[in-house]
C-alpha cells in the first residue's frame, strides 16, 4: 500500500513540475528619448495616454528635479500640475492594458502618499495606500495583490510624484509538455497494473493453500 501511495505522489509531482511562474517584466521608459513630452504611444502594450480623470496624460522626463528622481537610468514618468494652476488635486492616473497582467509595483519619489486601485474588467479588485509620503529617494511600493488586473490606477497629488520601473508579470496559463503527459499516462498505467496484480496474487495463494490442505 505504501509503495502504491509513493508512486501516486511521484507521478503527481512529475505532472505539476511544468507549471512555472512567468518572469517579471520592467518598463524603465529609457527608450522614450531626451526631453520632457507627453506619452503618445503604448509601452509594452500598456496605455499611458489620456485615459485618466481630468483627461491628463502621463509625461516622461529625463530632467530630475529636487524630490523627483528616477530609480534607474535618467527617465521617469510624472503628472502635470500646471493643468490645475499648481493646486494639489488628487489624481487618478490609469495605466491599462487590453490583456490582464499581475502588477508587482513601481518606484516612486516625490512629496505625496501613493495609492493603488486595481481593476479587472471595470471591476475594482484591490486597493491599497502608503502610510506616509514618498521622498526624494525612489522607493519601491509593492501592489500587495497577486491576482490579475487590466488597469492600475495610481492615486496621489497631481504633479507631486514621479514613477519609474513599472514592474509586472504576464498572466500565464501553463500547458503541459508532451513528455509530461506521457509520464503521467505511464504512471497511472503502472499504478493500475499494480492494483490489478495484488488481488490475483491473493487468489493464487489461497488456491495453493487449499491444495496443501487436501493433500495433508
Amino acid at each position: 500500500m505504501c509503495k502504491t501511495l509513493y508512486n501516486i505522489l511521484l507521478f503527481s509531482a512529475m505532472f505539476f513540475v511544468w507549471s512555472m511562474p512567468a518572469q517579471a517584466e520592467i518598463i524603465s521608459f529609457e527608450n522614450l528619448g531626451p526631453g520632457a513630452q507627453f506619452i503618445l504611444s503604448t509601452e509594452n502594450g500598456f496605455d499611458f495616454g489620456t485615459n485618466n480623470i481630468f483627461d491628463t496624460a502621463w509625461f516622461y522626463s529625463d530632467q530630475a528635479n529636487g524630490a523627483y528622481q528616477p530609480h534607474s537610468g535618467s527617465t521617469f514618468l510624472a503628472t502635470d500640475a500646471s493643468s490645475y494652476s499648481g493646486q494639489s488635486y488628487e489624481a487618478a492616473q490609469a495605466i491599462t492594458r487590453s490583456t490582464p497582467f499581475i502588477f508587482d509595483g513601481a518606484y516612486f519619489s516625490g512629496a505625496t502618499d501613493i495609492g493603488y486601485e486595481l481593476y479587472l474588467g471595470s471591476k475594482l479588485v484591490f486597493t491599497s495606500r502608503t502610510a506616509s509620503k514618498v521622498s526624494s529617494s525612489a522607493t519601491f511600493i509593492a501592489s500587495g495583490y497577486s491576482g490579475a488586473a487590466d488597469s492600475v490606477v495610481i492615486m496621489g497629488k497631481q504633479g507631486f510624484f514621479a514613477l519609474d520601473d513599472f514592474t509586472y508579470h504576464d498572466v500565464v496559463t501553463p500547458l503541459p509538455e508532451p513528455t509530461s503527459w506521457l509520464l503521467l499516462i505511464m504512471g497511472f498505467g503502472a499504478i493500475g497494473a499494480m492494483l490489478r496484480r495484488r488481488p490475483q496474487l491473493g487468489l493464487k495463494l489461497s488456491s495453493s493453500n487449499r491444495q496443501k490442505i487436501s493433500l495433508s
